[in-house]
């Protein structure tokens, strides 16, 4: 049974061309992994007295949210041109950046604004790069082949945190942060040696998802549906409470918790294992009704968080932690499958597109607005609120099932 589960994993690891491809692709998942822990842990160290907490969710931010607007910006001058190159300019870019504040730092010259600033220009590719990765692996396997090339960067990246977290956490106590970055810095550089000797041999080009358009025919939909409103303003307002946690969680540890980056890389570690668990489990559940699961999600999430910000035991904070990954894993699965039941089938494709441009804004956001809290508050209490504020939305979403039993409540996921 396990051969056969193996099977399709075999045939697409045995296409020579993507070989080094996936290689590389899991050392830049391990550097990211590293990058989790190392990023919010040198804003902390170089931020000012007082401003780590604003400096932490702003550097979280700058590392994904620029890749939203280059999605749109870079449009004109990247659609149409082979993924393989595409994948190079994103890679070598962030790359790049990461190597600035690496250097930066060796000499004394990084600062919060610097280290924002540099990040912010590094991530400007992102969602060119992450469609480039997919769409060399649809250029190259067969169709039969897809879902399994397409499961296998998931999984790589899944385990690139878990690994990645736990060295970068332990490296960064005894060597400091930036080791971690030029680490990162270099399986990018690697990886886009190899997406060069691909160029020759991959076509196709890197297009993320086009959702001017298509966003703004959903936004008009969605304002003539007021339960599929409700239902994307719920989904959008779970990822923003959720956002403080993040940029709160490398300060808690430092300051109220008194911990070394160790203690932090051990948490996110832990946090991707309950992840996989999560997702694993939900995977074998049959036909949940998927509003009461959708609460329960966020009850508990809410839960872990209050639990998490209420302890100074370094042992219940990876427990805590990890936990509320493994409650927060059937999530986005389960808030994509209220939409579809929820939405006509002639309408579907506009409605996730407005879905989906919401919810690539939300998390950085909220980290941003995490750090603003964490200077008003402490770390400690951005949790206790950011977990208050979740309980309180998954309450209101209980009591709407209850109110409304067509709410997503009686359907089951299919």
């Amino acid at each position: 049974m396990l051969e056969s589960a193996l099977r399709p994993y075999k045939k697409v690891l045995g296409e020579r061309s993507l070989s080094p491809f996936f290689g590389g692709l899991a050392l830049v998942f391990v550097g990211e992994g590293m990058s989790t822990v190392s990023i919010p842990w040198l804003a902390l160290k170089i931020a000012d007295p007082g401003q780590a907490g604003l400096w932490t969710g702003l550097s979280l931010a700058a590392y994904t949210l620029p890749g939203v607007v280059g999605g749109f910006a870079f449009a004109p001058l990247l659609r149409g041109r082979p993924a393989a190159l595409t994948a190079q300019y994103a890679f070598a870019l962030r790359a790049a950046g990461l190597l600035a504040a690496v250097v930066l730092a060796a000499t004394g010259r990084l600062t919060s604004p610097i280290f924002v600033v540099v990040l912010a220009g590094s991530a400007v590719l992102g969602t060119w790069g992450t469609s480039a990765q997919y769409t060399i692996v649809a250029n190259v396997l067969p169709p039969e082949g897809k879902l399994a090339g397409n499961a296998l960067i998931a999984s790589l990246s899944n385990l690139g945190i878990i690994i990645g977290a736990a060295v970068a956490g332990f490296l960064a106590d005894v060597i400091g942060p930036q080791l971690n970055l030029l680490i990162h810095a270099i399986t990018l550089i690697l990886l886009v040696v190899i997406c060069r000797r691909l160029a020759r041999s991959v076509g196709g080009e890197a297009v993320p998802p086009d959702r001017s358009r298509v966003s703004e025919a959903g936004v008009r939909i969605l304002l003539r549906n007021r339960p599929l409103s409700l239902m994307i303003a719920m989904t959008v307002v779970y990822y923003l409470l959720a956002g403080p946690i993040q940029a709160a969680l490398p300060v808690f540890v430092a300051q109220d918790l008194h911990a070394s980056s160790t203690l932090l890389g051990t948490v996110w570690a832990f946090s991707g294992v309950g992840a996989v668990i999560g997702g694993l489990v939900f995977g074998m559940l049959r036909n949940p009704p998927v509003g009461i699961t959708v609460v329960l999600v966020m009850l508990g999430t809410s839960s872990t968080a209050l639990l998490l910000g209420s302890t100074s035991s370094s042992l219940l904070v990876v427990v805590f932690f990890s936990l509320g990954r493994l409650a927060f894993a059937p999530f986005p699965p389960l808030s994509v499958t209220m939409i579809q039941e929820a939405t006509p089938a002639s309408d579907l494709a506009e409605v996730l597109a407005a879905r989906g441009s919401l919810i690539m804004i939300a998390p950085p956001v909220g980290q941003a607005v995490g750090g603003a809290l964490i200077s008003l508050v402490g770390a400690r209490e951005s949790i206790l609120l950011s977990g208050s504020s979740t309980l309180a939305l998954g309450l209101l979403i209980l009591l709407l099932l209850g109110l409304r039993p067509g709410f997503g409540g009686g359907k089951a996921l299919h």
